[in-house]
């Protein structure tokens, strides 16, 4: 199962790992918990958000010390994924319990959360929050501008656009994902007007 695994192959890895973790002698072992996550992993690898987030949540309820952070990540992942958002504080809880600390990432993720169940004024907050140098600030930024046209705050969030406008910098240098998040900074810019 962990060579399928590490090779990509993961829809033969959940076959190997399900047949695994259903043995009820192998619930003793000291490699279940590392089948449970692994099993999860492979699911959420093949998009199968909701298998994924039972084998998922089985490593975080037996608050395995090697895999339950990494699981508690992946399920708040997949809350996004999923556009569930049920539970998620109990999800916050579970993943500061793993030894999880506040992060830009996790700032991030929390809040598309609270964006995408309405808290606009909330969400702002934590995307204000991100650093300038996280791997999600430009994405942050960009959020944050929209919180702040949802709010009717016009003029700050044009200004946030016009500044990630200017420091995304030149189209013809950007590779496609920061060229897309420019052209909806653009979109968003035009729909204020």
């Amino acid at each position: 199962g962990l060579i399928r695994y590490n090779l990509g192959e993961y829809e033969e890895s959940t076959i190997i790992f399900g047949e695994l973790v259903d043995q009820p002698s192998f619930a003793q072992s000291a490699n279940y918990d590392e089948a449970l996550f692994l099993l999860g992993e492979s699911f959420f690898q093949t998009r199968q958000f909701i298998l994924a987030r039972n084998y998922l949540g089985m490593v975080v309820e037996r608050n395995s010390r090697r895999f339950g952070l990494e699981a508690a990540r992946r399920l708040l992942e997949i809350a996004f994924e999923l556009n569930d958002f049920t539970g998620l504080e109990e999800l916050y809880a579970a993943f500061q319990r793993q030894g999880g600390q506040r992060g830009p990432e996790l700032d991030y993720v929390q809040a598309k959360a609270l964006y995408f169940q309405g808290e606009y004024a909330e969400a702002y907050e934590l995307f204000a929050r991100v650093p300038a140098d996280a791997s999600v600030a430009l994405r942050s930024r960009y959020f944050a501008g929209v919180c702040d046209a949802r709010l009717e705050n016009w003029e700050r969030a044009l200004s946030a656009f016009d500044a990630l406008i200017a420091e995304l910098g030149d189209p013809e240098e950007l590779d496609d994902d920061l060229l897309d998040l420019r052209d909806l900074t653009l979109l968003a810019e035009g729909r204020i007007h």
